[in-house]
């Protein structure tokens, strides 16, 4: 519990939360959906993958062919501080009722896989996929339709459900009132904390890059995955009613980024930037 000398207000807490924010702020970039048509190239959710002439689906350690949740088209994002710009990403997972989760090492890609492509083919044609791309119809497979992604760049601060928050906030909360000191954000009064202006700051939405969304605990509090950032977020709303009907869950990539790059290959991001990429997957 907190020691209280003085009434707690909602300025109070929105001048800590505005310095936080301010302090912690990334770049993001946002992702609209609508249900444009899609070509084997475009960014989208769901629907026909591209695949090069000589590339084959990828498939579970039990050779069970994935399904593609969704593919960026670099080409087509704007410009960002990782000079993304040339190639295609993608990101698949087994149609299982964990979608590739592996609860003991959140980072296998037995039944999940995130994929790049640095160059893209244009000759190869819908026909070529569709020979290739035979996953399972029957499933659990929460994305239903084909959604054509548009991406806006923004900033956003850090949310409340990230596992920095409670600590940052706290200190910030204790540094600024220290006659009225607090051990966490949420010893703060809940009719206060409840309010519209302190759930706007969640973290939900599609985006790339940013700070993740939790219902649950953030798996990053774990030392062994403390040094991984968001990539992609899947999130249950969409711009539709199709979109919010076919969209089930929420979904988060998160990939790990260092100065070293790595050996080239199509299932590894080949950018200075980065050592490695690996999805970890949340399901929530």
């Amino acid at each position: 519990m907190f020691k209280r000398k003085n009434k707690i207000t909602k300025e109070m807490v929105l001048k800590v939360m505005t310095s936080l924010n301010q302090e912690t702020v990334k770049d993001v970039i946002k992702i609209n959906l609508s249900i444009d048509d899609c070509s084997i190239f475009t960014s989208k959710f769901g629907g026909l993958p591209y695949l090069g002439k000589k590339d084959l689906v990828p498939v579970s350690d039990n050779n069970q062919q994935l399904k593609l949740i969704g593919q960026i088209n670099l080409e087509e994002l704007p410009k960002n501080k990782y000079d993304l710009d040339k190639g295609i990403l993608q990101f698949w997972a087994l149609d299982n009722d964990l979608y590739g989760l592996d609860f003991d090492d959140m980072t296998s890609q037995k039944e999940s896989r995130v994929i790049y492509y640095p160059e893209i083919d244009y000759r190869v044609s819908e026909a070529e996929i569709i020979e290739k791309y035979l996953p399972d119809k029957e499933g659990y497979f929460p994305i239903e339709d084909t959604f054509k992604l548009n991406f806006v760049s923004s900033k956003e601060g850090i949310c409340q459900g990230d596992y920095k928050f409670d600590q940052l906030f706290t200190n910030k909360w204790n540094h600024f009132y220290p006659n009225n000191l607090i051990e966490s954000y949420y010893d703060l009064p809940e009719e206060i904390l409840s309010e519209d202006e302190f759930n706007e700051n969640s973290g939900f939405g599609h985006k790339l890059f940013g700070y993740p969304a939790f219902t649950q605990v953030d798996p990053r509090s774990m030392v062994s995955y403390s040094q991984y950032i968001l990539l992609l977020q899947i999130d249950g709303i969409g711009v539709a009613d199709k979109v919010k009907t076919s969209i089930l869950f929420l979904y988060s990539f998160i990939c790990s980024f260092a100065l070293t790059p790595n050996l080239c290959s199509s299932s590894i991001i080949n950018k200075p930037k980065f050592l490695k990429l690996i999805s970890l997957l949340k399901i929530l």
